[in-house]
């Protein structure tokens, strides 16, 4: 697993033990940093999971976004997260990356219960 993966776990699976405030933007700043990743932007649709903070400062988004492929088809819902941090978002898709799914069911599922 990259470091960069282990890493960014192990600064929020740290920061559990602190309940914060969501971040007041979270909806468009997940939104933009999620359609950075998409190859029609415009067609993206969102369902999203309600948003938590572990730390203050820290917010993860998740949910499910479905976008037009190069066919102009709609491809099926993906799954994502999305880590906001200060003014800096970083975006997971499903399928993206070999390593980003195990990655997106850590922050979603297992932070999420802690």
């Amino acid at each position: 697993m990259p470091i960069k993966y282990v890493i960014s776990a192990a600064l929020i699976l740290a920061a559990t033990t602190a309940t914060a405030d969501v971040a007041p933007n979270w909806k468009e700043v997940s939104t933009a940093a999620v359609k950075a990743k998409l190859l029609d932007q415009e067609s993206a649709r969102f369902n999203f999971e309600k948003p938590f903070s572990k730390e203050k400062g820290i917010t993860i988004v998740c949910g499910k976004v479905n976008a037009k492929n190069r066919m102009g088809g709609y491809a099926g819902f993906t799954r994502f997260a999305v880590q906001i941090d200060g003014g800096t978002a970083k975006a997971f898709l499903d399928g993206e990356d070999s390593l980003d799914t195990p990655f997106i069911n850590i922050l979603c599922d297992l932070f999420r219960k802690l």
